[in-house]
């Protein structure tokens, strides 16, 4: 499967045996993706990636402007707002399927205005199939309470 990976860490969400196309803006990091993705295109900044096709995009785009520990600026602020550039390359990418985290604030934020903001700049990229749920890193065995509201995001039901 062709995916391309934006925001990517040190890899949370890519599964063993693939290689994605990866974009992470930490250089500290994109050493970490080096290691664990020897043969995988690693792209520094998400505005500079062009003309990728894809099956698959996924990403936890930034949190600053969301979290509760932030600036609470939804995705007007300059750092949450990679969102709109992150479904633009689903769009351009002709992705099938998006899988999008974020911190579990996204879902309150001004009166849950912004999440709203999310699923209909989603449907309206063409991806009209949407589940979200939020999930506790505890729940997988990690030893700590950290809840992130995960969304997939289709053009078909399927």
């Amino acid at each position: 499967m062709d995916y391309l990976s934006c925001f990517s860490g040190i890899g949370g969400l890519e599964a063993d045996g693939l290689s994605p196309t990866l974009c992470e803006l930490d250089p500290v990091c994109r050493e970490v993706l080096r290691r664990q993705f020897p043969s995988a295109k690693i792209f520094e900044d998400i505005n500079c990636i062009e003309n990728l096709k894809f099956e698959l995009i996924c990403g936890g785009w930034p949190c600053q402007d969301i979290s509760v520990a932030g600036t609470k600026r939804g995705l007007s602020g300059p750092n949450s707002g990679l969102f709109y550039r992150f479904m633009e390359l689903a769009q351009l990418g002709d992705a099938d399927t998006v899988v999008a985290e974020n911190v579990s604030n996204l879902l309150k934020l001004d009166d849950g205005a912004v999440f709203r903001e999310v699923l209909l700049h989603t449907r309206e990229a063409g991806f009209p199939h949407i589940c979200w749920r939020t999930l506790n890193a505890r729940s997988f065995g990690l030893p700590h309470h950290r809840n992130r509201v995960f969304m997939v995001a289709s053009k078909s039901q399927d």
